[in-house]
């Protein structure tokens, strides 16, 4: 069978005569030595803006150009006249002899230009095809010699072949062969196999327009709920809760309401609280993370060196759920807040009686009958904290609040978004980018292993074309910084994220955080590293609010003992039919 390039002719294809002589020359044995290329494009012709051959012949006895022609032809007045199957005529001032001929010139300079003296080694030629009708008449404008038409379809292809070979081997008896070498690089440099790829860096961009705009169709929340008071608004991770309640915060304050946002993550809070404040438009909002926040009042009352020594005595897992919203209500006494709403992100960090009901004294109308929104997920996130208490959520509800649930996820991809749920056990809302890069998971059989991975990782990335401020490191464990962070050998040192940078990061530079400290955040690319176990709550909570933080690619590193585990999980996620590479 002869080699066809392409080796299927194509669908759009509509003429009936090109598909029967595609099916013929393939099928020919006696062509076994020859390269066919279908419909060659040229984009140097000598008298068009571009041109194509129908079929070219390339071999060792030389290169000939076909043009095919089907169905009914005629010439009438200098015109020619080319009627397919369906009736309809097609006229044209040149003919397929013309046609090809320039064809066949065109792609000859072309040749002779990339390979000098390719004209003196082999034979060129060209042929004209009318597989549909007899065409027996005469002309000097060509030479019958050349013709195939409806008499030859009987028979072998290779015997037309033969016959144009020995036409233009009489014209050309000085002509020599093509060597393979010569035939492979002529058949590279015509259609050679090639893979271009996207940079990285403009896939991502790309895609970021998406993500704008699915963040900005999911504020007609705010716009459905804005005449109830009392609003519940839930969605799992991705679904644009914290842009919601900064939006919402936004709009209450250009109204010239008195507004306080509060989440519990500090670098969050770090970087709402810049963005806020470095716009005179909303001086009458207040947003910080809840203990930045009750801290806040303390230290303004008397009561502040009372604080400040029992913070001292007490131990930390009573000092942030019972000191801090104590001495906040004392400390109440002393300073006025006062607050037109209230806006809590992250609530099922902080949905707890200790919290909200010091929270209760701050808004006008309390929680009972004042004007609040809380964001928050009715997944796990919670199990890394263990403050959300369902019933005190209902209590809440029974105040007249309204929920709006968050049906589509507008932050992570779907490969994301299906490796969190994977990796998690918890269910992601569905995602409007289908697109994107496939997670990556690579696995390390030790420290130093890790270490290298990672840097290997992070260069990996710049070389696609990656600015390393979209790259952000997470780890489950605090003494990972030292032991990880700290040993990488990169290009420069990574930035940690904290309280203070996070609204001002430095440019070209990869940044760090631990899980839990980097909750409400996102970048383009995570790499969560460290992973020395699965399946129990703590790290299913971890790898859920840690891989969608992703915004456009994602990458694991886990320990090799975990390899067959994340094996099986993707096969199971495969066989419930979400795909994750």
């Amino acid at each position: 069978m002869t080699k066809m390039i392409p080796p299927y002719i194509h669908k759009d294809v509509k003429s009936a005569a090109e598909k029967n002589l595609f099916n013929k020359i393939r099928n020919d044995n006696y062509l076994d030595d020859w390269i066919c290329f279908h419909s060659l494009g040229l984009a140097k012709h000598t008298t068009k803006t571009e041109g194509e051959v129908d079929f070219l012949l390339v071999g060792k006895e030389g290169i000939f150009s076909l043009e095919v022609k089907g169905g009914d032809v005629k010439r009438k007045d200098g015109l020619w006249h080319f009627t397919n199957r369906y009736g309809l005529i097609n006229k044209k001032s040149e003919g397929p002899f013309k046609q090809v001929s320039q064809a066949h010139f065109s792609l000859m300079k072309n040749l002779s230009n990339r390979f000098p003296g390719i004209t003196n080694e082999c034979l060129f030629g060209y042929g004209v095809l009318f597989p549909d009708i007899p065409f027996k008449y005469v002309s000097v404008e060509w030479d019958n010699h050349i013709i195939y038409d409806k008499d030859d379809r009987l028979k072998p292809f290779a015997q037309y072949l033969r016959r144009l070979i020995n036409h233009w081997r009489e014209k050309h008896p000085q002509k020599g062969y093509l060597h393979k070498s010569r035939i492979s690089e002529v058949i590279n440099y015509l259609r050679g196999d090639f893979e271009l790829i996207k940079p990285l860096n403009i896939t991502m961009d790309d895609n970021e327009e998406l993500f704008i705009k699915f963040t900005e169709e999911q504020y007609k929340a705010l716009d459905r709920m804005e005449y109830n008071s009392r609003v519940f608004f839930r969605g799992t991770a991705g679904t644009g809760k914290t842009l919601l309640a900064a939006e919402k915060a936004r709009r209450l304050g250009t109204s010239g309401k008195k507004v306080l946002m509060l989440c519990f993550n500090k670098i969050l809070a770090g970087k709402l609280k810049a963005t806020f404040l470095s716009n005179s438009d909303y001086s009458n909002v207040k947003v910080d993370s809840i203990h930045k926040y009750f801290q806040s009042v303390i230290v303004n009352s008397i009561i502040c060196e009372e604080f400040k020594y029992v913070k001292q005595e007490i131990l930390e897992n009573e000092f942030y759920k019972v000191l801090y919203p104590d001495y906040f209500v004392r400390a109440l006494n002393d300073v006025s807040e006062e607050y037109d709403y209230l806006i809590i992100d992250e609530g099922q960090d902080f949905l707890c009686y200790e919290y909200i009901m010091a929270l209760d004294y701050v808004i006008k109308g309390g929680f009972e009958n004042g004007s609040w929104a809380i964001f928050y997920d009715p997944n796990k996130q919670a199990d890394m904290f263990g403050n959300f208490d369902e019933g005190l959520a209902n209590s809440l509800r029974n105040f007249g609040a309204a929920e709006y649930v968050l049906d589509f996820n507008c932050r992570n991809t779907k490969n994301i978004a299906d490796a969190a749920s994977m990796m998690s056990g918890y269910d992601i809302e569905e995602t409007r980018v289908k697109t994107g890069e496939a997670v990556k998971y690579s696995f390390y059989k030790n420290k130093s292993d890790q270490i290298t991975i990672l840097a290997d990782t992070i260069k990996s990335l710049k070389s696609k074309g990656v600015e390393y401020h979209d790259i952000t490191i997470l780890y489950p464990s605090p003494e990972m910084e030292n032991s990880i962070i700290k040993g990488l050998n990169i290009n420069h040192k990574p930035e940690k994220i904290t309280y203070d940078n996070a609204a001002n990061l430095s440019k070209g530079i990869v940044s760090y955080s631990s899980v839990q400290a980097y909750k409400g955040m996102e970048n383009k690319i995570i790499i969560l590293i460290g992973i020395e176990e699965l399946d129990n709550d703590w790290i299913s909570s971890v790898n859920y609010v840690a891989m969608t933080r992703a915004k456009q690619m994602l990458i694991i590193l886990l320990n090799k003992n975990l390899e067959e585990v994340v094996q099986v999980k993707i096969l199971d996620l495969l066989q419930r039919g979400r795909l994750v590479d």
